[in-house]
């Protein structure tokens, strides 16, 4: 008895609790941004995509080739795999460098 009134209980305080409604964001707080700004973003990460598959691609099929070709099983391919993983980074880091610069500074290069 004791346990069904404190579990009917702690379901009215979470009923209670919960909002009836989700509040609406304030006025620009979302979705609110300019649409050139969303264009530069959106140009931006289709530009980084066909960088990055290039960067893991080429040096971890160039890595695999390799091996097949001088017959040093993992090690080329690894060579590569590491390879990717650095271009990835400085892939990355340039376009951030990039966005950030068109976002802080729209009217051009500093």
């Amino acid at each position: 008895m004791l346990y069904r009134e404190k579990t009917d209980n702690l379901k009215e305080m979470i009923k209670d609790s919960a909002p009836k409604v989700t509040p609406k964001p304030a006025e620009g707080e979302a979705s609110k941004g300019k649409k050139s700004d969303r264009l530069i973003f959106i140009s931006s990460v289709m530009d980084m995509t066909w960088q990055l598959a290039l960067v893991f691609l080429i040096p971890i099929i160039g890595g695999y080739k390799l091996d097949e070709h001088f017959k040093t099983s993992p090690l080329l391919f690894i060579v590569g795999c590491v390879l990717a993983i650095a271009g990835s980074f400085a892939v990355m880091r340039r376009i951030l460098r990039q966005l950030n610069q068109s976002f802080t500074h729209p009217e051009g290069k500093k």
